[in-house]
This record gives structure tokens, C-alpha cells and sequence, in this order.
């Protein structure tokens, strides 16, 4: 999907398309399930480190595909996980 979406912006608007996939995050909007020990647990346990990530952690990454620094970066995904089995 990036790679077809970077195609068709990237020569007409000169767009960078990057998708940034992160894991399972500990938010006000997960708080129903992550309140839930054994719903906790079973998606903590999917994780290479047994826990869910924090908002913290996805801050960089963000900010690293809105920097300068990515300016070489178009039509991938950026996966930030601690494993792909979500």
C-alpha cells in the first residue's frame, strides 16, 4: 500500500508515504483492555519483552519520519514492535 501510494503522490506533489506500525500501546484508549489482567497478559505475552509499549516509545520513531533525517524514506513501513505476531 506505501509503495503504491508513494507512486501516485511522489511524482505529482513530491510527498515522502511512510506507514508507521506500532505495537500494541498503553493509552486512555486501551485502557479497557489493558485494566484487564488476563487481557493485559495475553497480548503482553505476544511480546518479545512481555509488555505492552508506552507512548514514550513510539515519540521517536515519529518524529524521526518527520525529520530531515527520513528525506531518503518513501513508500515503506516502519515497524516499532517488539515482534510482528500481533
Amino acid at each position: 500500500m506505501s509503495s503504491s501510494l508513494n507512486r501516485i503522490h511522489d511524482l505529482e506533489n513530491r510527498l515522502n508515504v511512510m506507514i508507521f506500525t506500532p505495537s500494541i500501546i498503553e493509552t486512555p484508549f486501551t485502557a479497557q483492555i489493558s485494566n484487564n489482567e488476563p487481557w493485559y497478559r495475553a497480548y503482553a505475552e505476544k511480546s518479545a519483552l512481555r509488555r505492552w509499549a508506552k507512548t514514550s516509545e513510539m515519540v521517536r520513531p515519529v518524529v524521526f519520519l518527520a525529520s530531515d533525517s527520513s528525506s531518503y524514506i518513501t513508500g515503506t513501513v516502519l515497524y516499532v514492535m517488539a515482534t510482528g505476531l500481533l
